[in-house]
């Protein structure tokens, strides 16, 4: 796999920062799809620590870092730190679980010790400002007792993330120095790294303005008792007819029980569709993405799993059927179905093998008080306001 030139300036950012007085904190941002993964197999080098801990959140996340530090980095001693399984000190790169670490007051991350790597890396890095990775950052002298920020870090720290920002508006500057590169969805569309977007509107008429705001964004019982219904429920599933029919389709739901109810109302109304959550073991997590990669025109609901760590190429169409007054979450959830084609270089192969866009369905619902009202296609793409219902409009 060749780096394309975003990949290589990327890099190169974080070997001029490490080779700086002080050892750098600093973000890496680019959309999903773009490659974040083979960022992660070259940084390493790129930080020059021979010995480098990878941190994530999640099971899906720990594999695929695997999977991309194995392919970047042959003959590396990759050993991963989750539940049953344990990094051996022959291992100098270790992909870590950020529960695993902190349980039983760092149990695990002490056994690690302190001065054993020379570079930290954080998967999905908008998290870091969570409990368990203050915990973590502390053990290596980035962040002091108080959780502040030391004046000189011991080891680079580099953060990967598609949305350098936060819902709740908790800086990640209270972790990290600075963006280090970043590269936007919109460029990386015009550039012809990501397909298009196909976006329509779809009005439903159930009212926001009673739903109280917590942490920044839809108190989530209140939400789901506003949009989880049959009538909504009804609105989707007559749009995803008539705007993506046979198309392989991600629904995101508000709770467990919203993207229940959604896969059934497909599915009795004879679509192929299952309901995916945070809810479910791991090994039922797999079979069902593995069930939605292998099934043309598959509906899945989804709450709380394809977020992050989701890499389904084969994604056609996106339906944002969870109001957010998050532009993060909102960023991320699109991001799911922009991918090329599987096995694709660029979007002219894309089109070769079948996949020149994404088809959005953005469900609005309403609201008449002044900051009840969701975040939307419109305000990702800072459409104007005459063009906040879209029709079709091709965005890129």
């Amino acid at each position: 796999m060749q780096p394309r030139s975003y990949q290589l300036a990327a890099i190169e950012a974080v070997r001029v920062a490490c080779a700086g007085p002080v050892k750098p904190r600093g973000i890496i941002a680019m959309p999903t799809g773009s490659g974040k993964g083979w960022l992660a197999g070259m940084l390493p080098e790129a930080m020059g620590s021979r010995a480098t801990l990878f941190i994530a959140h999640r099971e899906e996340l720990i594999e695929q870092l695997v999977k991309h530090i194995e392919r970047a980095m042959p003959g590396a001693r990759i050993g991963v730190e989750r539940a049953e399984e344990r990094a051996r000190p022959m291992h100098n790169i270790v992909v870590a679980s950020v529960p695993t670490l902190v349980a039983r007051d760092c149990r695990r991350l002490k056994a690690l010790g302190r001065d054993r790597f020379g570079g930290l890396v954080t998967d999905e890095s908008h998290h870091g400002v969570a409990p368990g990775y203050l915990s973590i950052y502390r053990h290596f002298g980035l962040l002091d007792d108080r959780n502040c920020k030391t004046p000189s870090p011991l080891i680079p720290h580099i953060g990967l993330t598609a949305t350098p920002g936060r819902g709740d508006g908790v800086g990640l500057n209270n972790v990290f120095d600075s963006i280090l590169y970043q590269y936007k969805l919109q460029d990386c569309i015009r550039d012809g790294w990501l397909v298009p977007i196909r976006a329509f509107t779809v009005l439903t008429g159930v009212s926001l303005d009673k739903i109280r705001m917590v942490a920044g964004d839809y108190n989530e019982k209140e939400l789901a008792r506003a949009v989880a219904t049959h009538e909504r429920n009804a609105a989707v599933f007559d749009a995803c007819q008539l705007h993506c029919p046979s198309l392989k389709t991600l629904i995101f739901c508000v709770n467990v029980q919203h993207s229940v109810e959604m896969a059934d109302f497909f599915r009795e109304r004879g679509r192929q569709s299952r309901w995916i959550a945070g809810t479910m073991s791991g090994e039922e997590r797999k079979e069902c993405l593995s069930w939605f990669r292998r099934t043309p025109g598959a509906v899945l609901g989804n709450c709380q799993i394809a977020t992050e760590g989701v890499d389904i190429p084969s994604i056609e169409a996106v339906v944002m059927a969870r109001p957010t007054k998050s532009k993060t979450l909102f960023a991320q959830c699109i991001g799911r179905g922009t991918r090329l084609a599987d096995g694709a270089w660029d979007y002219a192969q894309s089109c070769e093998l079948g996949k020149r866009e994404l088809v959005l369905l953005d469900v609005t619902d309403t609201s008449s008080r002044i900051g009840a009202a969701a975040v939307n296609i419109a305000d990702i793409w800072g459409l104007p306001l005459r063009e906040r219902k879209l029709d079709g409009e091709l965005l890129e």
